[in-house]
């Protein structure tokens, strides 16, 4: 599903095909593993959870290293950069779901799991020179609908692990041959909708910290060996690499 939204911006966001593509997999990949179950035990739903959350994973890093060719890294390099420029304009206080028609949250998970695909594109080692027509634009577009899909899944996964280990037994999981469910009783769905639309609120209030950033590249660097400088640049040099020598293009 993609929104042209000027020359320099297009939206894409996934629709019902990759819901009804990959929903079914999974429960089939864990009623495989568990069987017909119903369960609120803690480590139970800990199990089920972290199965599902680890079947998102691998799925996710299949689709982004299911092809070599380097038009899948320019489109989702595009993405990003348009998702980026979406958000600066609701920096100006644009509405962008009245304007648009595009709502905020689904453009934060699509700049987070847009990021998260390339930072797994460094991975691959791409070959030959971009060749582009419109129908293998169609054809990657599809690709990055259901990377956009599963990544939404899988963050949403990460925030069921978090929640269980802050509030264990709160969750339900609920596995058929042809459904998976999770879900929390009534009192604490409330409780859960009313911090998430304080958290909203609070973000907006927010203090800055100037040295957070300073303070983390030097903890990584002290603690794992991890330049940040160098691992965040290798985006920007796997582009440079890709798209010089092509030119740009519109997706």
């Amino acid at each position: 599903m993609k929104i042209f939204v000027s020359n320099d911006i297009v939206w894409i966001n996934y629709g019902e095909r990759s819901r009804l593509k990959f929903l079914p997999q999974l429960t089939t990949h864990l009623y495989a593993t568990f069987g017909a179950v119903e369960t609120s035990n803690v480590q139970e739903v800990k199990t089920i959870l972290t199965e599902a959350f680890d079947w998102r994973a691998a799925t996710f890093e299949n689709l982004v290293k299911s092809t070599t060719d380097p038009l899948l890294f320019y489109c989702l390099f595009k993405y990003h950069e348009c998702s980026i420029l979406l958000w600066q304009r609701t920096l100006t206080g644009e509405d962008i779901a009245e304007t648009l028609g595009i709502n905020e949250d689904a453009l934060s998970m699509n700049r987070r799991v847009l990021k998260l695909a390339l930072e797994q594109c460094c991975d691959v080692d791409y070959t030959g020179q971009l060749n582009v027509s419109q129908e293998r634009l169609t054809h990657f577009d599809t690709i990055i609908e259901d990377l956009l899909f599963v990544g939404d899944e899988l963050v949403g996964f990460g925030q069921y692990l978090a929640e269980i280990r802050m509030l264990p037994g709160t969750f339900t999981c609920k596995l058929s041959e042809s459904q998976f469910d999770v879900t929390r009783p009534a009192d604490v769905e409330g409780v859960v909708g009313c911090l998430k639309a304080q958290a909203q609120i609070d973000y907006t209030r927010g203090i800055m910290d100037d040295n957070a950033t300073g303070d983390l590249k030097a903890a990584l660097q002290r603690c794992m060996g991890i330049n940040y400088d160098a691992t965040c640049a290798m985006i920007v040099y796997k582009k440079n690499i890709i798209i010089k020598p092509a030119g740009s293009f519109k997706v």
